[in-house]
């Protein structure tokens, strides 16, 4: 069974909160609905990529398809996770993790460029 964890983007504040300061930006009171509205919550998809570190939905990541490198956004499907850019559409991250064929490189959030590049070089 994999491990349950998110992490946020917190709009107002422009930066992450896992762990500790997720817990601690939640339990605010009152946590007001402009303060909730700000927040976008990333689920871990209990994984971790080739240099181990964890995956979560809203990375950005590099694999590879057939020898060509792509760079996509890590996503929940309601049913997996999977990985999607203009490129090749989407794709089943979970034996390619496991191979450790894929490497996270940033976030939509903190790093939406590197989406933009990939999409440059198509």
């Amino acid at each position: 069974m994999r491990e349950i964890k998110f992490r946020a983007w917190d709009e107002s504040e422009s930066e992450m909160a896992l762990g500790e300061s997720l817990t601690s930006l939640l339990s605010k009171e009152p946590l007001t609905r402009t303060q909730i509205d700000d927040l976008i919550l990333m689920q871990y998809t209990g994984l971790k990529d080739k240099n181990g570190i964890e995956i979560y939905e809203g990375d950005v990541a590099i694999w590879y398809v057939n020898d060509v490198q792509r760079i996509g956004e890590i996503y929940y499907t309601g049913q997996a996770f999977d990985m999607k850019n203009d490129v090749t559409g989407y794709g089943f991250i979970g034996w390619d993790a496991l191979r450790g064929e894929i490497e996270v490189i940033g976030n939509i959030h903190e790093n939406p460029e590197l989406l933009e590049n990939d999409n440059e070089n198509k």
